[in-house]
This record gives C-alpha cells, structure tokens and sequence, in this order.
C-alpha cells in the first residue's frame, strides 16, 4: 500500500498530471473511507471538473495554471495523510498513542495552560523553604501530585504530535510559540521538539519542518536548539526537494555555522554507529587490564581471602603495586582518550538496562533528564539524591543512560550499606566522587557539540534497543546526502569524508563521493581537493574498480600536476592496472624533479619491467637492490631482469635466495595495495621455473610449473602469467620445445 502511495506522490512531483493523479488515488480512498479525507478528495475532483468545464467552454482564465498547482498540492497533502491514517490502523505504537491522544489531548491552548500552571505551582512549593517538620510530608505529596499530572500531560502531547496529520499554518504558530516560551521547563519544550522531530521524519509535513527551523534559529536553550537541528538533519530526505519550504531550507543550509554544525553532527553520528565496536574494545582489552592490575588482587570474586598479614604484604609491594597504578592509569587514559575522540564508551554497561518499566512508555525514551519525573520519586531525598546529583551532574551520561543508573541507584546504595561492605559508606563515596569524576567530562556541558552528542546518544539507543524501534525508520546513517544539491559544494565536506576515512566507513565514503563528485570540489581549498582525490582512489582500490581509482587519480593530477603524492598513487596505481605505458610516462615527471628518489626510480623500474624492456630496467634495479636488500619485490624483479637479458645462472642464485627465506612467500602477493591483478614480477615460482628451463634443467622446472597451474586439469594460466616466448627470447629455445614443455606439464 505504501509503495502504491510512493508511486501516486511520484507521480504528483514528476508528471504534475491531475486527472491521473486524482484516478490512480481513488481506490485507496474507498478502501480506508476516511470521511475527511474523502471531503478533501471530492472537493478537489469537483474544482477540477469546473476547470475542465470552463476550458471545455472556451473561458480564458489567467489564475488557471496557479489554481491547477493548488489543487496539485492539495492531493499531495492527502496522499500523506492517508498514508498517516493506514499508519494509525498498523502500525501498533502509533496506534496505541493515537488512541491516547484522542481520549486525553486537549488542544495546544490548553497543553500551554497546564505546562505554565506547573512551573509556577512548582516555583510555589519550592518557596516554602522552612516547612516545619509535621509540613514536610504534605509538601513532598505535593510534588508528587505535581509530578505525576505533569508528565501525563507530557505523554499526552507527545502522543498527539507523533500521530497528527498535517498542521495547519494557525496551528504551527501556536506550536512552535509554546516550544520557544519561557514559560514553561526548557525539558518539556525539548520533550516537544523531539517529538516533532519523530513525526516529521515519517510523514511530510513542511509546517512541522518549518516548525523545526524556527526553533533551531530562535531559541536561546541550547538543548532545545540542538534537539532541533538533529530533527531537522533526520527529516531532510522528506522535504530536500519539496518546492513549498524550499526558500526556508536555502536560507537555513547556506549559512555557514550550520553548514558546520550539520557537518559535525553526521560525524557524531557515525561515532554512535561504532557503540557496539568501542564496547567490545572497553570490556575485552581495557576492562580486563584494568581488573588485572587491581591493587586489591587479581581475583576480585576472593577480595575475602584477603585477611592475613602476608597477603597485605604482598598486595602492597612496592613495586608491583607502582606498575599496576602505571597500567591502570594508561587503561583509564587510553578510556578517557576514546571519549574525547567521540567514542561511546558507556553504551555496553547501560544496554542492558533498558528493560525497566520506565522504558516501556515511549515518551521516556526522548525525555530530558529531571529529577522531577515520577519514576524518580524514591531517589528525590537524601544522600542518594546528593549522590545522584553529583553522578548526573559531573559524568557525560547521556539522558537515556541517567535514568537508567538513577533507577536502579536505590539498590546499589542499599547493597552497598550491607553486611558484605561493612567498610563503605555512601558518605565515603560522596566525598570522593567529585575528585575522581572530574577530569572526564571532556566538553563544557552547555556547548552545541556536547549536547547534540549525548542527545544522539539517547536516540541510538531508542533506535537500537527499545521494544518501539521496529515501528520507526532508523535514522542513523549517512543523512546529509539526502539534502539539496547545493549542499554539494559544502567546504566542510572533506572533514567529513576525512573522518569516514580514519574510521574505515568505506561504504559511506564512497556513497559520499558519489554525491558530492569532482565537478563540485572547485569551492575547496587545494589541500581540501587533494585529499578528496587521494581518498576517492584509495576508496576504489578497496573496492577492487583499479581503472576506477586510474580515473579518479587521473583528474587529481590533471588539476594539480605539481602534486607529487598524487602523482605517485596515480603511477602504483597505473602499475596495478597495467597500464605500462601510461606508468612509465607518468613516472617520468617524478624522476626529473627527484631523480634520487629510489621510490621513483622502483616505479619506473617496475613500469619497464611490466613492458618486457629488461635491459632498460637493470640499472635502476642493481641499485635498488643494493639500497634495499631486504626487499623481496625488487629482488624479484632484479631476477626476472637477469633472466630476460640472458643470465640464467645469476637469476637462478637469486630466484634461490628468494625462496629460501620466508620473504618469498611476501612475493607471491599482490604487488600494489589490496590490487587483486597481480604481476609476474612477484611471481618467484614462475621466475625459477623458467630460469631452470632456460639452463635445461627440465624435471624440476616442469614440476614447479605444474605447481603453478590449477589441479582440475585445466590449462588456465596462472595471475600475472608471462609467456614462453616473451621471457626465453635470450636461448635457444624454439616453438617445438614450448609445445612439448607445455604438453609435459599437463600430462604430468
């Protein structure tokens, strides 16, 4: 059904044809029968008739082409508000919450009403500061009364706006007012704001989206803004190219703060994708040093063993105990490092605390951490409070991973006062927190990057671990190449693309490249442009298209032909994909301008070689191979020089050195990068088998060319296979011997 919807919107958007439109879109109306939409429609489907009446009568009327639009735009808005009503029908969450905001929602005059009505009633019973002891208890009821309606009404609104069709232009302004007010909790305005975010990445509403870019440019709350902006980041395939919010999309994206801020956020947000791989790192190389190292013992499950004086003396050793401090302080740095690095290295220990009750209404999930939520009520007093102000305050938690700890913090301050930690206090740990927590909040708490970055967070884990994940898209992936084709020539793309680089997101990068492809890189900085080249080959070569990176390093070179590590990926390049010619004409550059460069000068040894031009390539090798004895690849090539300019005996010496040491088996490999054409420059086997048969040493040089060749029996040659006639051309071999050689191999 929803492709079907997919397909009359397409079609809406391309052929602009109304009376095709409007055929194709009425059996869905009659199946779901939406009496208001079924209005919509025949309103619709009458003004048009009226126009093809006037036409048919010969009436001009200058407002038709701007009237046919209108009716165009109107059928679009009902395409998706019936794919919202089959939503409402299906999918269960949406569902549930539709059936909830039904029976509960009020209207936003009235949500605004109870929002402000709760912060001043709030205020009030705050001020009752020297409440004697018997008012104690009446005040906390009254908190808790306040509390509890209070997020009823939260749910509510929240409940409504992820299930209701298009706003209308009154209704936008009254929601985005109440999300910028000062009125009311900066936490029920970002509650708001992640709420609209939910519904306008799922169904196209350009006032909800509008909505979105207002309170991203107005609000003074960062937390709110950055709410905002992801929103606006994750709805963008949707509303890219819808003409009715166009001008407010150019205006927000041209501007170059954004441009940075929405750059950054798709880096974080890949940051998020590699939760589940900076877990693994966490618990299977730091965790386990860090136990290992623990001053108290190895075996911390026998901390009860530890009681005589002997084992104190021995937990205690000086020396010991300096290097496990050393280790522990490098886990803890190397821990801290990833953090800063964006890393979410808390992910893995709150996972498994997202099946609490309080995560199985959906509001929780995008709700801001506040003491005040009713599920707080029994850590809202006392130390605990303290300790959970402290925890929440100083550590990077985000808001999902906070109530989490402060949900089960009851338990934890309760085992710990037991029998069993008769030596810890809670006291104890108030007093040392502060200082041990301290240096790993990495950002200052009220900047954009920090609060975007624990919200992202937050949502990673609803969209990964909650029970209402599989009713909602996940936006988590490479959003910013569904936004306008201006945004093509942003000059923060190649920090990007740098960063997908680092982290090996190969996939991404190349899709990445995709969109924003050389014709759009004229507006970065000549170092911008040339890492965009070197990244778009190398990103080719790991997808194994050779003649595709020979392509990509080709432009780069061409708009910068000064550039020498351009060039020379372009020459390794041209070697992998065998194209000689162009290698050693390419190299020729590199060695007039560093004609001691013994890099040069291998790769334009190696384009002669591949050429089959031996006795041009022998000086630069014999040097080479002097320089770098160590070098399997030049030895190799060296020995197949050797033997192409008639000397066998010395090719076979080396051809010998080369499989007795454990370096030639680095010579069978594939010469450049991960290139999976390999040359016969590497082949050693190859080498020796026709060194052997250019000295007449027939047995064993046809047993090592049967080991070159597939055992089903079929002649296919092996890679980088080099003919008889091109090596042996030195000797007195002759056509009849290549024939018999070849049938003793196969028989063989």
């Amino acid at each position: 059904m929803a492709t079907s919807l997919y397909k009359i919107r397409e079609d809406i958007r391309s052929e602009r044809d109304l009376g095709k439109s409007l055929t194709a879109l009425q059996p869905l109306m009659n199946q779901w029968n939406v009496p208001e939409l079924t209005e919509e429609y025949e309103k619709i489907a009458g003004d048009y008739q009226l126009m093809k009446d006037f036409l048919l009568r010969g009436y001009s009327d200058p407002q038709r082409p701007q009237l046919y639009d209108s009716l165009l735009s109107r059928l679009y808005r009902i395409t998706w508000n019936i794919e919202l009503h089959i939503a409402r029908c299906s999918n269960p969450t949406l569902a549930k919450a539709f059936n909830k905001a039904n029976r509960e929602f009020q209207g936003v005059d009235i949500l605004r009403q109870k929002l402000e009505q709760y912060v001043e009633e709030y205020a009030l019973a705050s001020l009752s500061s020297a409440v004697p002891a018997e008012g104690k208890g009446e005040q906390a009821e009254t908190y808790t009364r306040l509390n509890a309606a209070h997020q009823q009404t939260l749910d509510t609104a929240f409940s409504w706006i992820i299930t209701s069709g298009m706003w209308s232009d009154a209704e936008a302004i009254k929601w985005r007012e109440l999300m910028l007010s000062s009125t009311i909790d900066a936490a029920d305005a970002a509650l708001l704001v992640s709420a609209v975010m939910l519904s306008a990445m799922h169904f196209l509403d350009t006032n909800k989206m509008a909505a979105l870019i207002d309170v991203y440019s107005a609000s003074d709350i960062e937390m709110v803004r950055q709410r905002a902006l992801v929103g606006i980041a994750f709805s963008m395939r949707l509303y890219s190219n819808d003409d009715s919010i166009k001008d407010r999309l150019s205006e927000l994206l041209s501007d170059e703060s954004v441009q940075r801020e929405l750059t950054q956020l798709q880096e974080q947000v890949f940051l998020c994708t590699t939760a589940e791989k900076d877990t693994r790192i966490v618990h299977e190389e730091i965790m386990p040093d860090i136990m290992k190292s623990h001053p108290f013992g190895v075996d911390i499950n026998h901390l009860s063993d530890i009681d005589s004086d002997d084992n104190l003396a021995e937990m205690f050793s000086v020396d010991e105990d300096d290097e496990n401090i050393d280790r522990i302080e490098k886990s803890i740095e190397r821990m801290a490092q990833m953090q800063r690095e964006g890393a979410d290295i808390y992910y893995g220990g709150f996972s498994h605390m997202k099946r609490l009750p309080f995560f199985y209404t959906l509001s929780n999930w995008f709700m801001p951490f506040t003491i005040n939520h009713p599920a707080l009520e029994q850590v809202r007093e006392g130390k605990t409070a303290q300790l959970l102000d402290i925890i929440t305050r100083m550590s990077p938690f985000c808001d999902s991973d906070k109530y989490s700890f402060a949900l089960v913090l009851p338990s934890v301050v309760s085992k710990m006062s037991s029998q069993s930690h008769p030596g810890l206090s809670i006291d104890d740990i108030l007093e040392a927190l502060p200082a041990e927590m301290s240096g790993l909040v990495d950002d200052t708490i009220s900047s954009a990057a920090y609060q975007r970055r624990l919200y992202l967070q937050s949502l990673y884990r609803f969209f990964r671990l909650s029970d209402f994940r599989s009713d909602f898209r996940d936006p988590f992936g490479l959003f910013i190449c569904s936004f306008p084709s201006s945004c093509r020539k942003w000059k923060t793309l190649p920090s990007l693309a740098r960063m997908l680089y680092k982290r090996k997101f190969y996939y991404e990068l190349q899709y990445l490249f995709d969109w924003t492809h050389s014709l759009y890189w004229d507006e970065f900085s000549d170092s911008d442009q040339i890492d965009m080249y070197m990244m778009d080959g190398r990103v080719s070569i790991w997808r194994h298209a050779i003649e595709g990176a020979c392509a990509r390093y080709e432009k780069g070179v061409r708009r910068f032909p000064d550039n020498e590590p351009l060039r020379y990926a372009y020459v390794k390049t041209l070697l992998a994909a065998r194209q000689y010619e162009w290698a050693s004409r390419e190299v020729g550059p590199l060695l007039l301008a560093y004609p001691d460069d013994l890099r040069y000068q291998y790769l334009f040894a190696m384009s002669l070689m591949a050429e089959k031009k031996a006795a041009a390539a022998l000086p630069s090798l014999f040097r080479l191979n002097y320089e770098h004895p160590d070098d399997p690849e030049t030895a190799a090539a060296l020995a197949w020089a050797l033997l192409m300019t008639g000397q066998a005996e010395k090719a076979e010496q080396q051809f010998r050195r080369l499989t007795a040491t454990p370096q030639s088996r680095a010579g069978d490999a594939a010469t450049i990068d991960d290139d999976p054409k390999r040359s016969y420059i590497t082949d050693v086997t190859l080498g020796l088998a026709y060194t052997l048969w250019a000295q007449g040493k027939m047995a064993e040089s046809i047993t090592l060319f049967s080991s070159r060749y597939p055992s089903d029996g079929s002649r296919q040659p092996p890679p980088g296979y080099i003919s008889p006639s091109e090596v042996l051309a030195p000797y007195p071999i002759t056509p009849t011997d290549m024939k018999i050689v070849a049938d003793l191999i196969f028989r063989s």
